[in-house]
């Protein structure tokens, strides 16, 4: 049985080429970062005053959101949520190359909580990298992030 798997394994193969690399040439490999967004990852709180039972390490997960690219008046692609949600923002989206830099706004009862995430990718539709921000009571948090992103494509 297994004679007959690595020979058809050989046979299927024997027919490829390599891939030139003249043949990507136009080919744009620039990551997207449209399509159905997962954040996860885990940070650090500290200097928390008003509750210091906060203070410590923690962990994070998103449920999925949708961002989808707009254009905006000077011809740019501005990434966006694709229906707002209610209390969180995606703010101040900057992506250069395979780099990916945006901050978040979510509203608490105790106040705003702002993040801001700045990651880079080596593998088409995941971002790793660092997360800094700020909570209510005097909270600062560090940490790192991954953000996983599903698209049609």
């Amino acid at each position: 049985m297994q004679k007959g798997i690595c020979f058809f394994l050989l046979i299927v193969c024997a027919g490829c080429d390599l891939v030139d690399n003249s043949d990507l040439i136009g080919f744009d490999l620039t990551p997207s970062f449209v399509g159905e967004w997962s954040l996860q990852g885990g940070a650090t709180m500290e200097g928390c005053t008003a509750q210091p039972e906060f203070n410590g390490d923690f962990s994070f997960s998103s449920a999925p959101m949708m961002v989808i690219e707009e254009s905006n008046e000077d011809g740019d692609g501005t990434l966006v949520l694709e229906e707002p949600i209610e209390g969180f923002e995606l703010l101040d989206v900057k992506k250069n190359g395979s780099t990916l830099g945006f901050t978040t706004r979510e509203e608490t009862p105790d106040g705003d909580v702002v993040l801001t995430f700045l990651g880079s990718t080596e593998d088409f539709g995941i971002i790793e990298g660092s997360v800094d921000g700020t909570a209510p009571g005097g909270c600062t948090i560090s940490g790192t992030f991954t953000l996983s992103i599903l698209n049609d494509y």
